[in-house]
């Protein structure tokens, strides 16, 4: 039991350590779109050395000062700090414009985290005409509820068998 408990503690601090420690790498692209909102960057990018190939995505920023100024078509030198799951821009050096060889991206919709209430947008039943979710509850099929009353009597025939 000792032995599990100091595995745990050994990994914890492990898990702790790698969090606070990021790679960092250089980045060098044209912005193609910009959103304050959701503070991001999105950089067609040229291969990033030792971590991915070029392709266009968005990057976040965690300083907001960092998109001041920033428009599509700018030239940029930035880096990447990667930590875990997380990636983000520490910097961001415009070196330059050019015209965009292609549109920009469609801007993003936003996903639902799983838990998070589904906004009540009417939506069209070829059946009943239109109808809103906000009346929808949660009910139990009727083969769950079937299911639970046979585990219940199945449980109390269990007791009553004579041991």
């Amino acid at each position: 039991m000792r032995t599990v408990f100091t595995l745990f503690v050994v990994s914890c601090a492990m898990g702790l350590t790698d969090c606070s420690y990021g790679h960092k790498f250089d980045l060098q692209g044209q912005i193609v779109a910009v959103d304050r909102g959701r503070l991001e960057l999105t950089i067609k990018h040229e291969d990033i050395r030792g971590f991915m190939p070029g392709m266009t995505m968005p990057f976040k920023v965690r300083d907001p000062r960092l998109l001041e100024g920033r428009e599509p078509g700018d030239l940029v030198k930035a880096t990447l700090v990667v930590e875990n799951a997380n990636a983000y821009l520490t910097s961001v050096e415009r070196i330059g414009h050019a015209e965009l060889d292609e549109p920009p991206p469609p801007p993003r919709v936003d996903v639902l985290e799983p838990g998070q209430p589904v906004p009540d947008v009417p939506l069209t039943s070829a059946y009943a005409g239109s109808v809103n979710l906000t009346p929808v509850t949660a009910v139990p099929e009727p083969s769950t509820v079937a299911l639970m009353a046979l585990g219940v009597v199945t449980l109390v025939a269990l007791r009553r068998r004579p041991g």
